[in-house]
């Protein structure tokens, strides 16, 4: 990230950032007299580059804390950071970067109103339904049936409602199919049988914005025009 020199309070900003995942190391340094870099580091490879930067993306925190000034955003390999730092050629590599990542495969994603359709980053299965639903005898009952590599977690919703979220799937068709598999057995769902509950899968970014705003009926319109259509 390039920020104006001295106009923000890196700090802070480098705080936002950990909220996201403060599993990265962070640094910071000047890039020249106008402006400084915020480096997050050791991130993996190009798609969990784009995974991080598409939940960087939608950080309100963040974002508040660079209103009204100009700053970039933006993926780079630690060679190529290099020789960005010693060329200045921050304009080029933004257009190298425009080029070959956000043109790449759709990587960061459609925004369609509050949610981003992004194909190729994991995603979630999430059943919502009442909280007078045991839980974790929900959450046995499906333990029984996953295979390995999933986890799976309960989440509370709102005042009325919890979520059961399935984790571990790659991408869209990975999660798709395992969506298809739950949805055709019906004894998965007997203890729901008197209740209203729906199911659908998510991105995690998209997930973030879900239990924030708590417009399900909005995700339910999302997830039909993007995964069901």
């Amino acid at each position: 990230m390039a920020v104006p020199f001295r106009e923000v309070n890196t700090k802070r900003i480098v705080e936002a950032l950990q909220e996201v995942d403060p599993a990265f190391t962070f640094e910071k340094g000047d890039y020249n007299r106008d402006l400084e870099l915020i480096v997050v580091k050791h991130i993996g490879n190009k798609k969990q580059a784009l995974d991080y930067m598409s939940a960087v993306l939608k950080n309100k925190k963040l974002f508040d804390l660079l209103a009204g000034v100009d700053y970039e955003v933006f993926l780079i390999t630690p060679h190529n950071l290099k020789a960005m730092q010693e060329n200045e050629y921050l304009e080029e590599y933004l257009k190298f970067f425009d080029d070959h990542y956000l043109k790449s495969a759709g990587a960061i994603g459609v925004e369609d109103g509050d949610y981003i359709y992004n194909k190729s980053v994991a995603h979630k299965f999430v059943l919502f339904y009442p909280n007078t639903i045991d839980p974790y005898r929900l959450k046995t009952i499906f333990e029984e049936f996953n295979f390995a590599g999933l986890t799976l977690n309960n989440l509370k919703f709102d005042e009325e409602h919890d979520c059961m979220v399935v984790s571990g799937f790659n991408n869209k068709e990975e999660a798709m199919r395992y969506f298809t598999t739950v949805i055709g057995n019906r004894k998965l769902f007997k203890s729901l049988r008197n209740v209203d509950y729906t199911n659908f899968i998510i991105t995690e970014v998209n997930l973030q914005t879900l239990t924030g705003k708590k417009n399900i009926e909005v995700y339910l319109e999302f997830f039909k025009k993007y995964y069901l259509n």
